[in-house]
């Protein structure tokens, strides 16, 4: 099942990147040379959730970072509820 999912993920990678390099293919030639994509997306996904933890107020931080509240814990209560809608 995951192998399916990477094969639908990884295929719309290549629709993208096909799509940014049309009208100038050489953009593409200068990809190849990065060795680094796991840590580029690794940081991505860290400034996306910097992003939600800004739009939060204090005493909700100050418990997140008191390990007072779970946020997989929240994530996961809130995924829940949009699939069951």
């Amino acid at each position: 099942m995951q192998t399916h999912r990477n094969n639908e993920l990884a295929d719309g990678l290549h629709h993208y990147l096909t799509g940014y390099g049309r009208n100038d293919p050489a953009k593409l030639d200068l990809l190849l040379n990065f060795d680094r994509w796991q840590d580029f997306a690794r940081d991505e996904l860290t400034r996306r959730a910097q992003e939600v933890i800004a739009q939060l107020d204090a005493p909700t931080l100050q418990a997140i970072a008191n390990g007072e509240i779970n946020v997989e814990g929240a994530v996961r209560r809130a995924r829940e509820g949009l699939q069951r809608a």
